[in-house]
């Protein structure tokens, strides 16, 4: 069975791709619901939350690539989307409260 051979840039980019992915998938340690049945419990009893309490920079991590208006155009439909409740953030900078 004789294929094509697969050429080295495309093995490497195939890597890198793969590696690019793992890394963006460990820097979006959570996907937050936007929306919860009891807000006011979830902000004094979740941990991620507690500590976000203090001054903390977040990103919207969708679409990273797009152009700004295509990137606010998303964030503004994720916020909306009732069928996939989900905001992708990335926490950029977190000052813990001690």
């Amino acid at each position: 069975m004789g294929g094509a051979a697969i050429s080295p840039a495309i093995v490497a980019a195939a890597r890198y791709a793969v590696m690019v992915a793992a890394d963006v998938q460990q820097q979006m340690r959570c996907c937050m619901p936007t929306v919860v049945d009891n807000q006011l419990e979830k902000f004094e009893t979740d941990p991620e939350i507690r500590q976000l309490v203090g001054p903390s920079q977040i990103a919207f991590a969708g679409l990273p690539h797009a152009p700004v208006m295509e990137r606010r155009n998303a964030l503004l439909q994720s916020c909306i989307d009732r069928q996939q409740p989900r905001l992708p953030i990335v926490v950029l900078k977190v000052e813990i409260e001690k």
